[in-house]
Formats: structure tokens, sequence, C-alpha cells
């Protein structure tokens, strides 16, 4: 699919089967409709009519709702991630974990929050799990910071950029946000790995500097 929508990435994304096409007004959507329909039709590729939405400002994208300037976590997925039962075994923890990555974005210190779980992957660690307070505590916190996931805004490259770092002894992380706007745009965190947590408060605060750039 990549290849019959080369040359328009300008104002269409794809992703597997999945196509969306943008634009600010009107006249010039409907051109870009054309153009990737006729591609398409060129491709011998068709399209199934329900599955399509048109002239929408808002649509779900990968597991994600996307409009108006904004992003946010799509609520059927947030809520199927919160039914999940307690996990018994290393896969199903890297199951969960996996589904929450994908929402890591919006929410803060991911990495520090599931460093319980994450540590349940580690090779010495048996098929069946051993769960105790910090992992269940670790699990809800989780679920709790996904039900309450704030609304991102797209940011605007003609002003500027701020950029919060911090550290701890688990994990760093930053958010990016602008000046003259309450709402975020991105939050990133990452696990410390085990040389990292030998270093210095300064040198992981560094650290988070460096990788949030």
């Amino acid at each position: 699919m990549d290849k019959v929508i080369r040359g328009m990435e300008r104002f269409a994304n794809v992703y597997l089967d999945v196509i969306a096409i943008y634009c600010l007004n009107w006249e010039d959507h409907l051109q870009h409709i054309k153009q990737v329909f006729d591609r398409l039709r060129k491709a011998g590729l068709t399209v199934k009519l329900k599955k399509c939405h048109f002239a929408t400002n808002k649509c779900t994208y990968l597991g994600q709702k996307v409009g108006n300037g904004c992003i946010w976590s799509e609520e059927s997925k947030i809520i199927a991630v919160n039914n999940l039962p307690r996990p018994i075994t290393k896969k199903v923890v890297m199951s969960f974990l996996k589904l929450t990555g994908y929402y890591r974005r919006f929410i803060e210190n991911y990495a520090t929050l599931a460093a319980p779980l994450t540590e349940l992957s580690r090779k010495d660690i048996a098929e069946m799990i051993p769960w105790k307070e910090k992992e269940e505590s670790a699990l809800q916190e989780l679920k709790n910071r996904l039900i309450s996931t704030p609304i991102m805004k797209n940011p605007d490259f003609t002003k500027g950029f701020i950029l919060q770092t911090d550290a701890s002894g688990i994990g760093v992380g930053a958010v990016l946000s602008q000046s003259d706007d309450t709402r975020l745009h991105h939050y990133f965190s990452r696990k410390l790995l085990q040389r990292e947590i030998r270093y210095s408060t300064v040198e992981q605060e560094c650290l988070a500097i460096k990788l949030g750039i």
C-alpha cells in the first residue's frame, strides 16, 4: 500500500490497509480523495464503503482519536484494557504491558509506574509469576491512569516549545508543551538501564534532558 500512495505523503498517511486523507480546506480535500481513489483503481484495489468515513473533523486512527488539532485515546480500547483480569503468567503480563505501552504518550512517568511489572519479564522469573502488593499497585495505577488520560494537542511549530524533564532512581521522563497553551503535546519516559541506575543524580537528570530532546 505504501507504494500505491507514494508521493501523496503530504495529504495521505497509510498503515497496512488503513488510509487517512486530511486537508485544511474542502476543495483541496476533494481533489486529494480523487487522487487517492485514482491510485487505488489503477492498482486494482477496492474499498468497502461501510468502512469509509468522509468529511469528518475527527476519526479513530490506529486505536486513537484524532481531530480538531488534538489526539486522545480511544475509549473502547481503554475500557477493554481496564477490564483485563490480574495477570498470572509472564506472557499475560507482557501482553498487558504491550497494550498499555501503546498509550504511554498519554501517561506521565509510564516507565516508572510500569517498572514492577516489567521486572517480571526477566529470564530468571518463573512463567507463573510471583504477585505481591507492589505488582498489584502498579497494575491498578496504570489502569487508573489509562482511564484519565489527557487530550493531547498537536504542536504549533510557529510557537516556542517547553520541555520539562525529571529523573528518579527507576526511570527518566519528559513532557512537551507550549508556553501559551495549557494542553500538553507528549509524555516521554524510559526505565533506567542497570548501568544508568548507578549514575549520580545530576547524570540521571542530564540523561533525562538528552533523551527528552
